[in-house]
């Protein structure tokens, strides 16, 4: 039925704050993003990534549903292939921060979307 399937391996792999002379935070993480080709036979082709995808910040636990935890930031950033570094300010420290943190693309392993700071 398919005869290939796009899949990404996306990767939080640090993020650091510091408070700017405003009183913002700000937020710089490293991303890693990789994207493969699967065959309808099992063979994976690496692919290049270029694409805008998701990085969001978190005032708590995006897995509590407890409704307290607020989205403090949500827009797409431009990835390529290996480690990425973006760099954003907001006006509140988050506590969580990710990429595709929603799941949008099909993920290798989701679990490493999102960290805790």
């Amino acid at each position: 039925m398919f005869e290939r399937i796009t899949l990404y391996d996306l990767k939080m792999l640090s993020a650091e704050t510091d408070e700017t002379n405003e009183g913002k935070i700000q937020v710089t993480m490293t991303v890693s993003a990789a994207k493969f080709e699967a065959e309808g036979d099992g063979r994976e082709t690496e692919r290049e990534v270029d694409e805008y995808i998701d990085i969001a910040l978190f005032s708590g636990d995006p897995e509590d549903v407890s409704g307290d935890t607020k989205v403090l930031y949500n827009q797409k950033h431009k990835l390529t292939n290996g480690e990425n570094t973006i760099t954003v300010t907001v006006e509140e420290r988050p506590a969580y921060v990710g990429v595709d943190p929603f799941v949008k693309m099909i993920d290798r392993d989701s679990g490493d979307n999102v960290i805790q700071l």
